[in-house]
């Protein structure tokens, strides 16, 4: 009984970092699609915009970092109680160092915003203030915390400015996260569950945003920022990746058979997912050579996770290639 219990606890805390990566991954395929699509907008990408690339890349990674790292230290007494293995809990690790690598990890989000200049700054500074309200506050209250991790996702798609060059990339992004949080929030059977009362409340909320993200940029916005120059037919492509995830989520919810564990593989799903959304967004707005670079890395990323898997399932034998 022991041995199948640590056996589960070694599979819930692979699976809790190989979803932490997954994720990572997705954030800045996001984060780099959306300054691409907004460099698109004036001229096409060259080596003058490897910077701005690159600090597209370092805000995702940095507030990605910054974000695990507060969430372990406010979690710090349920781990301690639930989850004793993981290092803050277990000792391994103190919240001052914790919270020094939660400083450092923002520093290097500031330090990619300054490389991508504009708004970015007071773009970051927006999410790092939702990611505190989040993991302080707004993730016990369904009707706040199901709507934060799509607004955060969607501004992360942002780093350019308001209004968003493709605001049908934000927006699609935003919904899929609330989608996705409400699911995760039932299959995990978490509390309090979210009431009739919550559900109308995040309704309006979703509307509220889709009206900031989607109508009023293309109100306000220059023809070229409606996203798909005339040709509908292109948003087939965006439309075709979300089949896609409906699909490998119904497929990992046939097959569960634990709760925190199935949702780590949503998660991990989600996250290669994003490099596929990301690329199809290429797609819609003609950027094939960067589409095809996003699928090339959404491939790279799976087979690094299958190794990563291997490597944290504690055999100390060799390793299990499938």
């Amino acid at each position: 009984m022991d041995d199948g219990g640590q056996g589960e606890r070694e599979g819930t805390r692979r699976g809790g970092a190989m979803a932490r990566v997954s994720l990572a991954f997705g954030l800045i395929c996001i984060a780099v699609t959306g300054v691409v699509l907004a460099i698109r907008v004036d001229h096409p990408v060259g080596p003058d915009d490897v910077p701005a690339l690159l600090g597209a890349m370092f805000v995702a990674v940095g507030l990605g970092l910054h974000g695990v790292a507060m969430n372990d230290l406010f979690d710090l007494r349920r781990d301690q109680a639930l989850a004793p293995s993981r290092m803050l809990a277990s000792g391994r690790v103190g919240p001052s160092q914790v919270a020094l690598f939660a400083t450092a990890a923002l520093i290097l989000a500031i330090l990619g915003a300054g490389l991508l200049g504009g708004q970015s700054i007071f773009v970051l500074v927006l999410l790092a203030s939702g990611l505190l309200f989040y993991n302080a506050m707004a993730r016990f209250i369904p009707a706040i915390g199901l709507l934060m991790p799509g607004v955060l996702v969607a501004g992360l798609s942002m780093l350019s400015g308001w209004p968003p060059p493709v605001p049908w990339l934000p927006w699609s992004l935003f919904t899929v996260c609330v989608a996705l949080g409400l699911l995760i929030h039932i299959v995990a059977n978490k509390r309090p569950r979210p009431s009739p009362r919550a559900i109308a409340g995040l309704t309006i909320e979703w509307l509220v945003v889709s009206v900031l993200l989607l109508v009023l940029p293309l109100r306000v916005g220059a023809p070229e920022v409606v996203g798909y120059s005339g040709n509908a037919w292109v948003l087939l492509w965006p439309c075709i990746a979300i089949v896609l995830l409906c699909m490998l989520l119904g497929r990992r919810l046939r097959h569960a058979r634990n709760s925190v564990r199935s949702v780590d593989r949503m998660l991990r799903t989600t996250g290669i997912w994003l490099g596929l959304f990301a690329a199809s967004w290429c797609m819609v707005q003609g950027a094939q050579g960067w589409a095809i670079g996003l699928l090339v890395a959404t491939a790279m990323a799976v087979l690094a996770l299958g190794l990563l898997g291997e490597l944290l399932s504690g055999d100390r034998g060799s390793l299990n290639w499938r």
